[in-house]
């Protein structure tokens, strides 16, 4: 598992442990948040913009859904049928 520790005064390192206890480092960063975000990463985690992305674009795809349910469009509910 990756971690970030404080390697010295405004230096947070990135790495991880061996089962033997030898530390192996990924990079360092000056800011504890940027250390966090690459750990994150390190670990499979997906960026806070990432997700808003995805919402962002869900929400697009749902109101353009309500629009298309519209009965003067021409589109009938059963050809959008999303669910």
């Amino acid at each position: 598992m990756w971690v970030y520790i404080q390697s010295e005064p405004g230096v947070y390192t990135v790495g991880f442990s061996t089962p033997g206890g030898v530390w192996n480092t990924d990079s360092d960063h000056t800011e504890r948040e940027a250390a966090a975000k690459r750990v994150n990463y390190l670990n499979g985690g997906i960026d806070g913009e990432v997700i808003r992305n995805l919402e962002s674009l869900l929400n697009s795809l749902l109101e353009s859904k309500m629009t298309l349910d519209d009965p003067e469009d021409g589109y009938e509910q059963s050809e959008l049928d999303f669910e």
